[in-house]
């Protein structure tokens, strides 16, 4: 059961990247930042989202 204990951290951590990457398309239409920090947030929160989705023990042969 420990192995699960981090997957709501990884959710959350997947859904403050989202955000981030929303609240960065202003900034990226202004030219405050680059349009690389949007794709690398939300690729990041689909990564953590996707891993957190897993289900406990995937890959493994039991």
């Amino acid at each position: 059961m420990a192995a699960q204990s981090w997957k709501p951290v990884l959710a959350a951590v997947s859904a403050l990247l989202s955000l981030l990457a929303v609240v960065l398309v202003l900034p990226a239409l202004t030219g405050a930042v680059g349009w690389s920090a949007v794709i690398a947030a939300g690729a990041l929160a689909a990564v953590a989202g996707t891993v957190a989705l897993l289900p406990a023990g995937a890959g493994r042969d039991h």
